[in-house]
């Protein structure tokens, strides 16, 4: 078990939960949350001689779900996107993909945007120089060469399925 998971265990064991109002509680009373750098409402137990930081979503999860929380794969999903609401109608468990389809639409496209940009090997100026050059009759036998990328890389580019410039 990691020690997130030990801490979470830890905090449920102690008498820490989330009331109706949605404050944390503990056997001392409610409880501040602060927040991650991601906007994820968090708070903090003592443990073993430091403050250990545990997630809200996580403490809802765990006490709604169990260990079932806690098997390979299985993440805690929020099923508005809002991670301010842990709500227990609102914190679900499922797979990476099924958290991801939580998002709209269009964060979804937004993000893969953002990756596909990443993964690019060549700028928009190339793109269009390779275009020009396939057009003036280089094949893509030898541009495949030239630029050392594969003869279907440059096929898709020629044929506007990637690199939509």
């Amino acid at each position: 078990m990691s020690q997130s998971n030990e801490f979470l265990v830890e905090a449920v064991q102690r008498g820490y939960y989330v009331n109706t109002n949605g404050k944390i509680t503990s056997p001392n009373g409610e409880r501040e949350v602060y927040y991650d750098k991601w906007g994820y409402p968090k708070f903090g137990i003592k443990y073993k001689g430091k403050v250990r930081c545990i997630f809200v979503h996580r403490l809802v999860a765990y006490l709604k779900y169990g260990n079932k929380i806690f098997e390979s794969g299985i993440q805690v999903r929020h099923k508005n996107n809002n991670k301010l609401d842990y709500s227990q109608d609102n914190i679900l468990i499922g797979t990476g993909s099924q958290n991801s389809l939580d998002n709209p639409v269009t964060l979804r496209i937004k993000t893969a945007t953002i990756a596909a940009a990443k993964l690019r090997k060549f700028t928009d100026g190339e793109v269009a120089e390779l275009r020009k050059l396939n057009k003036y009759g280089i094949g893509i036998r030898k541009l495949s060469k030239i630029y050392k990328v594969a003869k279907s890389t440059l096929s898709y580019i020629m044929q506007n399925k990637t690199y939509k410039v």
